[in-house]
């Protein structure tokens, strides 16, 4: 297959150099034509190349860019939401510690209110014989 090509190549050359187009007019007759096509195909090759891979690798960096910038709305939502949740807790801390207080002091009026009533219903049943032996009713104090 590359004879071919090199014998085609070569037709091609002296065709155009038969007819007097001289494309290269530095190269002297004992050129390698196509060791020159090859280097040239190899160079047009490595531009095209370059160029398409400065293309993905912009594309890329764009995509990138893009993702970051994203990322960075992301960062700052999930920022505030923590600020919002450590308010939360704060609050709630806030919350359990005055209903700790709130607790011991409904304990504390509640004992105190169990003693008034104790008091109570002991100075009443006091108060009741007290009025009976004053009176002398034997029907209150049996």
């Amino acid at each position: 297959m590359a004879v071919c090509f090199e014998k085609s190549l070569n037709t091609l050359l002296q065709i155009i150099m038969a007819k007097g187009v001289y494309w290269l007019p530095f190269l002297k007759k004992d050129v390698n034509m196509g060791l020159l096509f090859i280097v040239l195909l190899a160079v047009i090759m490595f531009v095209f190349s370059s160029v398409f891979y400065n293309k993905s690798i912009n594309g890329m960096q764009e995509d990138y860019g893009k993702k970051v910038e994203n990322l960075q709305e992301i960062e700052k939502r999930l920022m505030a939401k923590e600020e919002r949740i450590n308010e939360l807790l704060k609050s709630k801390d806030l919350m359990e510690k005055d209903k700790e207080i709130l607790e011991k002091s409904y304990l504390e009026i509640e004992s105190e209110n169990q003693d008034l009533r104790n008091r109570v219903t002991t100075s009443f049943t006091s108060f009741q014989k007290a009025l009976c032996k004053k009176t002398g009713n034997v029907e209150c104090l049996g």
